[in-house]
């Protein structure tokens, strides 16, 4: 099932990891809402305590994204809760009134690496790989296209999802989606450097150009959300997840076990 590891450093910097690295930190239900209450404590924590976050994983990956052992069970009914359950979700790192810094190495895709383009700044190797792979699964890419064209534009999003492809993280760098490339094993330690440089800004300036950033967004990454619930409805009741994911899981020599 995976867990949700938490340190928080001597210098004030929590460093939350995502731990099911069995399925490459892929997350399901319950561990979202592991992260969910870590992320709401860590926000709420005085800077006396916590003054930013950093975001990893376990065992050389990021974030594998949705758990297609628990996604293969759901419908077309199911879409409106599952799709919804984002939004403070994702809010938790985009409002958070502290610095956050994604640390990605491995693979960091779909709904993993949308949680990635919800820090303030992500670092990254020249060999991890990033993308939205959710079409070849059978799932709509809706919220994760506003998320990736908000970082790199239209025309390089349209491209991204609707190819399915995983670029490297060099080539991320180089189109947007990463802010700072650095050797595989000094990610970690780079985001934390990078937490620390911003937790040393003015904190009640950087907190109101943040949530000032938000506001601009808002109304805009709501309807991602709206549209998103009807079009994972469609996709579901085609029975396009089911096939696709199946098709996956019998090519690996798997079959779908719940989660």
């Amino acid at each position: 099932m995976g867990e949700i590891k938490l340190e928080v450093r001597d210098d004030r910097v929590a460093v939350v990891m995502l731990s099911n690295p069995v399925k490459l930190n892929a997350w399901n239900r319950a561990l979202r809402q592991q992260m969910t209450s870590v992320l709401e404590r860590l926000n709420a924590a005085p800077a006396e305590e916590v003054k930013a976050i950093v975001l990893c994983g376990e065992d050389g990956n990021f974030c594998a994204g949705q758990d297609l052992d628990e996604a293969v069970s759901w419908d077309d009914k199911f879409a409106d809760t599952w799709v919804t359950e984002f939004w403070p979700y994702y809010n938790l790192l985009r409002k958070s009134p502290k610095p956050v810094v994604a640390a990605v190495q491995g693979v960091a895709a779909g709904s993993g690496f949308q949680f990635a383009l919800c820090a303030d700044y992500r670092v990254a190797h020249p060999e991890a790989r990033l993308g939205q792979p959710e079409i070849k699964s059978g799932q709509a890419s809706v919220t994760g296209s506003w998320l990736v064209a908000k970082s790199i534009g239209i025309t390089q999003m349209r491209a991204l999802v609707l190819t399915a492809r995983m670029v490297s993280g060099a080539d991320s760098y180089r189109m947007g989606l990463v802010d700072e490339l650095t050797g595989e094993d000094d990610v970690i330690p780079a985001a934390i450097r990078v937490a620390n440089e911003m937790a040393a800004l003015p904190p009640v300036a950087f907190r109101e150009t943040k949530e000032a950033l938000c506001d601009l967004e808002d109304e805009s990454f709501q309807e991602a959300f709206r549209i998103a619930v009807e079009r994972h409805a469609t996709v579901y009741a085609s029975g396009d997840p089911e096939r696709a994911i199946g098709a996956f899981m019998a090519k690996s020599g798997r079959t779908p076990q719940r989660a």
